[in-house]
């Protein structure tokens, strides 16, 4: 299952609420969860940890799904 994510607060809960409610319910439904790209660009452009992939990590683990990281990856040139 895929979804995107809320872009939009409702409910009188905020965006960051939001995710966080909407991270549970898909790993309610996961048997594993791949972990690939746990990275982003902060508003000056550097790179720096997703805290959202490391929720989503935390949650999966304390529901008992098995999160299996992908610790290399690589584009080619050529």
């Amino acid at each position: 299952m895929m979804r995107p994510f809320p872009q939009v607060a409702t409910g009188g809960m905020s965006l960051a609420d939001r995710w966080t409610e909407y991270r549970k319910a898909i790993v309610e439904h996961a048997g594993i969860a791949l972990f690939v790209f746990g990275n982003k660009y902060d508003d000056k452009k550097n790179l720096v940890s997703s805290n959202g992939m490391r929720q989503e990590f935390d949650l999966c683990v304390q529901a008992g799904v098995r999160p299996l990281p992908v610790g290399a990856y690589g584009i080619h040139g050529g």
